[in-house]
Formats: C-alpha cells, sequence, structure tokens
C-alpha cells in the first residue's frame, strides 16, 4: 500500500515538476528557434534541393528547387 505524502513532500514534487516543465519549454523554444534558423538556411541555397525519405517520397524542398519548378514548396511535398 502507497504511503502519504505529506504537504512538504507534495509541495517539493510540485517544485520539481515545475522546473522540469519550465526546462522542457526553454528546450522547445531552443529547438524552435534552430529549426527556423536552419529552414532559412536551407531557403538561402541557390542549388536546387530535395529531401527524398526511403521510399522515395518527397519531403522537403528548397526554395530554389520550388522556384525552377513554378511551384509551391508545400504543393511539392
Amino acid at each position: 500500500m502507497a504511503r502519504i505524502l505529506t504537504y512538504h513532500e507534495l509541495e517539493q514534487t510540485v517544485y520539481e515538476l515545475e522546473k522540469d516543465l519550465l526546462a522542457c519549454l526553454s528546450a522547445k523554444e531552443a529547438i524552435f528557434r534552430a529549426k527556423k534558423q536552419l529552414e532559412g538556411i536551407f531557403n538561402a541555397v541557390p542549388d536546387q534541393i530535395a529531401i527524398v525519405d526511403r521510399h522515395y517520397r518527397i519531403q522537403i524542398v528548397n526554395k530554389s528547387l520550388a522556384d525552377k519548378l513554378n511551384g509551391s514548396q508545400e504543393r511539392l511535398v
């Protein structure tokens, strides 16, 4: 049978969970910023680039390739 936690133990647990949540949110924000930066670099490359998965489906195209094919990046994927 599980023991009943004291108020102090519950308070400490909530504090630890809040700290973990803030760390996760901070990491998520950093990942989002890095993703945006990499997308900018990917689209700034003058060469036409397509990323294809193992089933030969186009996953991502850069702006240069989309312009060359007269389409939008979203439509070409």
